[in-house]
């Protein structure tokens, strides 16, 4: 996996070429048909196949999960209902659908691809603007793994704000904004009982295979009350969530890591619980614009979900080279570096991390400031002087040009 420096810098750096040396426009054409028939074997595969390329992410896309993952502190087993999904692609490999020069990492993240341009299809939308990335290594003994390397770093699905912005920032580099556009993903699939202890969908009937913003009107229209779905002895067993009925249909969920986006709960530490049950009498949250931005303009939300996913630190697509060289060993890199935490632009950190994704930044430089816009080309400008003198292979993910953002 690339070091945090490398992240922290991701949003100076963009994309690939969507197809990298070593995998032909012919191959590439043959893996999504591999992607799109095992999407058409089971319309869930759409939900399976991107929350399998995300579980896969987490500490790096290598083409392995281990399914007996669990997290030291909760005892939650996030990877559990995983296997179906890593079963129909083994599947697809073993049919020889899969071009040899595409590793199994990347395949999975084309399927997960294949299944977002599929759900937004579905959705009557048109399709996603996005290149993919080839070039991720495969872990050794994949696609089943024993490793639990990366067993807490998953999201706890009982915790509020805080705790939910942390795990979008440590793990992607994510400021609010971008995880509120990332968690409208739950607008796929449901939650199952048998895997996380949680039951129901977060959107109604077939929405659940649409890409839009579904999540996003759900969460603020109607009455939600918590309910708990598990009431067991243990408080670590508990699974309290949020549910909205509906006269003849099964009730709609929200995690508390959902509803924490919208309002500002404060969920007890261990079970979840949050009083009052009823949150409309809890104030908004600080991310509750974002929410209610997103519930009135689908394209809003899909620009950003979009920019998340091919910017550098989006896991479908640019988590290619867990070999990049520390970033000290690039003169020009350490300049931009500088130039990043310099006056002018965007403070640093505490411990003078980058700031992620651009934090504080609006995504694709919407009425940025004058300050901060040539602050943003001066970090171009350098991006482009390295390019020149060192080569494309010695930015952290290829070529780079800040375009995406101004």
């Amino acid at each position: 996996m690339a070091s945090p420096a490398v992240y922290r810098l991701g949003f100076i750096l963009l994309l690939l070429p969507s197809t990298a040396e070593g995998v032909t426009t012919a191959e590439e054409a043959q893996a999504k048909a591999a992607c799109r028939s095992a999407l058409q074997n089971n319309r869930e595969n759409i939900a399976g196949f991107v929350r399998l390329a995300f579980h896969d992410c987490v500490g790096g896309c290598n083409g392995c999960v281990n399914l007996n993952l669990v997290d030291p502190t909760n005892s939650d087993r996030p990877n559990a209902g995983l296997m179906e999904y890593v079963d129909e692609l083994e599947r697809q490999i073993a049919a020889g659908r899969k071009p040899a020069s595409i590793s199994r990492a990347d395949f999975w993240i084309l399927c997960s691809v294949e299944a977002l341009q599929n759900a937004r299809q579905n959705a009557g939308r048109a399709p996603l603007n996005i290149n993919m990335v080839y070039g991720r290594q495969d872990c050794p003994d994949g696609p089943y793994t024993a490793s639990t390397v990366n067993a807490a770093n998953f999201p706890d699905p009982r915790q509020g704000l805080a705790v939910t912005e942390k795990w979008c920032l440590d793990t992607f580099g994510l400021n609010s904004q971008f995880c509120v556009a990332l968690l409208g993903a739950h607008t796929l699939g449901r939650a199952r009982a048998r895997s996380s202890g949680f039951e129901g969908a977060w959107v109604r009937g077939a929405g659940e295979f649409h890409l839009n913003n579904g999540y996003y009107r759900e969460l603020v229209g109607g009455t939600w009350i918590q309910n708990n779905n598990n009431p067991s002895g243990n408080l670590a067993d508990h699974r309290w969530q949020f549910e909205k009925s509906r006269l003849g249909q099964p009730n709609l969920l929200m995690l508390n890591a959902d509803m924490c986006l919208l309002k500002d709960i404060q969920p007890q530490a261990i079970s979840g619980r949050v009083v009052p049950s009823n949150p409309d009498s809890i104030p908004d949250s600080p991310t509750a614009t974002f929410v209610r931005t997103y519930a009135l303009d689908d394209e809003a939300w899909i620009r950003d979900f979009t920019v998340f996913l091919t910017g550098p630190t989006g896991p479908l697509i640019n988590d290619v080279d867990n070999r990049v060289d520390p970033l000290d060993t690039f003169p020009i890199q350490n300049l931009i570096l500088q130039t990043v935490m310099s006056p002018g632009g965007n403070p640093p950190l505490p411990g003078g991390n980058l700031p992620p994704q651009g934090r504080n930044l609006p995504p694709q430089g919407r009425n940025l400031p004058p300050r901060e816009t040539n602050h943003l080309a001066e970090i171009r400008d350098l991006e482009l002087v390295l390019v020149d003198e060192e080569g494309p292979k010695n930015t952290c993910f290829g070529t780079s040009t800040m375009v995406w953002l101004l």
